[in-house]
């Protein structure tokens, strides 16, 4: 912010690259959670101060409405947007140009009407098919969901399933590996922080977590409780993506289902977390509502 009302556009630009490049880093998975907080909410900063730049020069101080077409911008407005995404195209590595172009997203709008800001979010989430890291893809799709509901609310439904989805499929093929658990239980021992393996897989809730909650408050349904579970099936099978589940959806949608639960329960995989954290989350669906 300092950079940017000193007129260091570039600078500030260099900035959130570089904090941005932390997330691509996952040497010390324990502290990955709070380092994501700290730089999105670094870059949703960022993302405001170049729409409030492009947005007023594209208004040129008339008052626009919320829904406003590019065709009732000023040219100078739309030149510099394109600029910015100019800049952020040249970013040669992945995550850098993942976040830095999602944190300014919204500028998208003084280039296409609202209504094709889908087919950009959805490029994105094939973007984030290319991080190596399952942990650093799953905590980007977090945040590609959390630009989403800003931008395209009214697609929130559609563009947070296929992340999830392919949340799922990671799972399946890396964390049921197990040349890859033995890889990240090396590297977790190499950390120095005295973590296990388990505790490594904890690192993932908060961004599983919030993609399977976003899923259940905007469908809170047997159907979509359903089709999420089917998929879970066919996919992962672990502990850790069933308690997330469980914890998401309403607690009379759970109980109503209990033994299906249970049988569940005893055919997940407990390599990612023990099986007695679902048991809690299930008794307590199944207190709330009896």
């Amino acid at each position: 912010r300092k950079a940017w009302e000193g007129e260091e556009r570039v600078r500030a630009l260099k900035i959130a690259i570089q904090v941005s490049k932390m997330l691509g880093d996952t040497a010390f998975p324990q502290f990955f959670p709070s380092v994501f907080v700290l730089v999105t909410e670094m870059l949703d900063n960022f993302g405001e101060l170049v729409y409030a730049r492009v947005h007023a020069k594209g208004a040129g101080g008339k008052s626009v409405a919320d829904d406003f077409t590019p065709e009732q911008m000023r040219e100078e407005g739309v030149e510099t947007t394109k600029n910015w995404f100019y800049k952020v195209a040249s970013i040669r590595e992945l995550v850098p140009r993942f976040y830095v172009e999602l944190a300014i997203i919204r500028c998208y709008r003084m280039l296409m009407p609202a209504s094709e800001l889908p087919t950009v979010l959805r490029r994105m989430v094939q973007m984030v098919r290319g991080f190596g890291d399952p942990l650093a893809a799953t905590y980007a799709r977090s945040y590609l969901v959390h630009k989403a509901m800003q931008v395209a609310p009214h697609m929130t439904q559609q563009l947070v399933q296929e992340p999830l989805w392919d949340t799922f499929t990671v799972y399946k093929q890396q964390l049921a590996n197990e040349t890859f658990q033995k890889k990240m239980a090396a590297r977790v021992a190499a950390s120095g922080t005295g973590g296990t393996l388990i505790e490594y897989f904890q690192t993932f809730i908060p961004a599983l977590e919030w993609l399977t909650q976003v899923i259940a408050e905007r469908n809170p349904t047997h159907e979509m409780l359903k089709e999420m579970i089917k998929l879970y099936m066919a996919n992962c099978k672990s502990t850790l993506v069933l308690n997330c589940i469980l914890a998401s959806f309403e607690p009379a949608l759970v109980s109503d289902n209990a033994l299906a639960m249970c049988e569940l329960i005893k055919a997940a995989d407990a390599t990612a977390s023990p099986k007695y954290h679902l048991y809690v989350s299930l008794g307590a669906a199944m207190c709330a509502f009896p």
